[in-house]
């Protein structure tokens, strides 16, 4: 059999944070490296680009929005800047506002922040204060490193509103045109890449909108100083669960690293990043563009990308644990955000539905993966049957990766024979669209709109 499968028996899509992205049980799956089966994974991958390209939905356009949105290169290329933060986020503005408010109380009265994001006073009473609050920047970093935060543009005005004061600037983002845009976690990080390689900021910092501390981390220097031409990603160790208020309260600060401590290879780099985004692009030294995949939509666009770039690029601090707190805070939306949220789900379930119409995924031994799924009686119980399938030809593709890249002892030069490439590479692709850019090379349209542009003198 090229793909055997069972499945998860104990699935949950809102359990621990690499569970709920496995229908499939990951120590049973199987697949073998043969011709045959190589095949079979590239037409899931080829397969869903084309159906969503198809669809117009059209990765090459983007268009960005925030309040002086077009002086970012300037103020971020200042003498002295650091590099920033960017965090993505999604329905989170209210819960964002919330954790701002409670730990800006917590700050000593005789100070504006706390002594730096290795301190532990933000969490003596569990609270789940984001490490990229400005307050929570050193001395050293505060007023010079700068926090943006990534949503999709039904959500701007929401965002901007609810974090107004807070030092965070909002970014508003689109990929696609005529409102047939991507959505999804490859497409978020997609965008925000490519924003600051558009802008030129060479290394930024991706953070998720839950994540709180970074054992062993005394300031985000540690990791910049580390960073070489040769390395284009640097992360810590991302941990499998959320924490509960307990063990928010139970969080030591623990000797911090050096400059001597050993870089590792990761299995993946996740949930706290340092890139260098200039490599992201077509002019890096290897000539063509990569970036997270917009087509790994439920999750996997992280994984990917460090299995595709590879040891030689990707490093990570195994003491330096990533800590995660899920935000769990239920308080009633208002319309805007009720709004927001259903326009937004609404394309994504006909993004759903549009992955649901590729061509059928065999498994077992002729089985089709639908099919498969659909045997399972808490198939489409926990969750729509379209994101668990979509999560399983995610899993497939992650799974695949992950064996070919066991070894890991390629070199970078040779990326072009890479499996996967074509969803990385997106200077040619073949790509069927209203411009009729098929075989063509692709350059993007991207253009960053004021929200607050200066009066007409």
């Amino acid at each position: 059999m090229a793909i055997t499968a069972t499945l998860a028996p104990k699935y949950n899509p809102l359990g621990a944070i690499y569970e709920k992205y496995r229908p499939l049980r990951d120590p049973s799956l199987a697949i073998t490296t043969d011709e045959a089966t190589k095949n079979i994974i590239r037409d899931i991958a080829r397969n869903r680009v084309l159906v969503l390209s198809n669809a117009a939905r059209n990765i090459y356009f983007m268009r960005f929005w925030g309040n002086n949105i077009n002086g970012i290169h300037d103020l971020e290329s200042a003498n002295g800047r650091k590099p920033p933060l960017a965090v993505i986020s999604s329905g989170r503005s209210y819960w964002i506002k919330t954790m701002f408010e409670v730990g800006k109380s917590l700050i000593p009265a005789r100070y504006q922040h706390f002594k730096g994001i290795d301190d532990i006073a933000p969490f003596r009473n569990g609270d789940k204060i984001p490490l990229y609050f400005p307050y929570r920047f050193s001395a050293a970093d505060y007023g010079y490193r700068s926090v943006y935060i990534f949503v999709q543009q039904e959500e701007y005005e929401i965002y901007a509103r609810d974090l107004a004061g807070t030092g965070i600037t909002v970014i508003g983002y689109e990929v696609g045109m005529q409102h047939q845009h991507m959505l999804g976690f490859g497409a978020s990080r997609y965008a925000a890449a490519k924003f600051f390689s558009h802008i030129d900021i060479p290394k930024v910092w991706f953070i998720d909108d839950n994540v709180l501390y970074i054992q062993r981390l005394s300031g985000f220097d540690v990791f910049e100083k580390r960073m070489t031409p040769d390395i284009w990603a640097l992360g810590g160790k991302g941990l499998q669960a959320y924490l509960d208020d307990d063990q928010i309260k139970s969080i030591k600060r623990l000797k911090p690293i050096d400059d001597g401590e050993r870089m590792g290879i990761p299995l993946f780099l996740q949930q706290a990043v340092l890139w260098d985004v200039k490599q992201l692009t077509k002019d890096n030294n290897q000539g063509a563009g990569f970036n997270y995949s917009p087509y790994f939509i439920a999750s996997g666009e992280d994984v990917s990308i460090t299995y595709f770039l590879g040891q030689n690029r990707c490093k990570y601090f195994n003491r330096c644990e990533v800590l995660k707190g899920s935000p769990t805070i239920h308080t009633a939306k208002t319309l805007a955000e009720s709004n927001a949220t259903t326009s937004i789900e609404a394309e994504k379930n006909t993004i759903r539905q549009l992955v649901r119409t590729v061509p059928s995924i065999i498994i077992n031994n002729n089985a089709d993966l639908w099919t498969f799924l659909s045997a399972s009686p808490e198939f489409g119980r926990k969750e729509r049957p379209e994101i668990t399938f979509m999560k399983a030809g995610e899993q497939l593709l992650m799974k695949w990766m992950y064996i070919e890249n066991q070894s890991w002892n390629w070199n970078i030069d040779k990326l072009a024979d890479r499996l996967l490439n074509p969803m990385f590479n997106f200077t040619e692709v073949m790509y069927n669209d209203e411009l009729a850019l098929q075989n063509k090379q692709i350059e993007y349209d991207i253009m960053l709109i004021d929200t607050n542009p200066p009066a007409a003198v």
